[in-house]
């Protein structure tokens, strides 16, 4: 063994989070399972728990962020608040190793809407929500975009 190999510091990249890739893509050389660590397993992990709707947990109805309850709904500014507050109290009540910073639904802007007499976005029956969050032992800030449209 070579004088630099023992004097040098190896720093291994520590995984903290672990999940499995939402499609079940295959490791292309072990040809096992895929695996998401760290930053892209929680972002994963944090996109599913939004995703989810009340019902879909067997064992807790309400467990889930339930934004696709939002899609055809009249959108005001109340309504807005209202999936911001529901984005925060599923976090804070089904993953406490995440913290949200910020929430920005960007795609609604009623001023725009109400002042040129129309709604290009709002008829689409999409929502998107841009989530910038921070994970317990990772200290960089993360983010991630969930888009809920209609299925047909």
């Amino acid at each position: 063994m070579a004088r630099a190999d023992r004097l040098t510091i190896r720093q291994k990249k520590r995984k903290v989070y672990s999940d499995f890739f939402t499609n079940f893509d295959k490791n292309e050389f072990s040809g096992y399972l895929g695996i998401a660590e760290n930053e892209e397993a929680v972002r994963q992990a944090f996109k599913n728990l939004i995703l989810t709707n009340h019902g879909e947990r067997w064992f807790d109805s309400q467990k889930g962020g339930n934004i696709s309850s939002y899609l055809f709904e009249n959108v005001v500014p109340e309504q807005l608040e209202q999936i911001k507050f529901d984005i925060r109290e599923t976090v804070k009540v089904y993953d406490p190793r995440i913290t949200v910073h910020e929430i920005e639904i960007p795609n609604y802007d009623l001023d725009d809407a109400v002042r040129f007499g129309q709604a290009t976005v709002l008829d689409r029956n999409t929502l998107t929500v841009r989530i910038v969050f921070s994970v317990v032992n990772i200290p960089d800030p993360l983010s991630v975009d969930v888009e809920v449209r209609r299925i047909r």
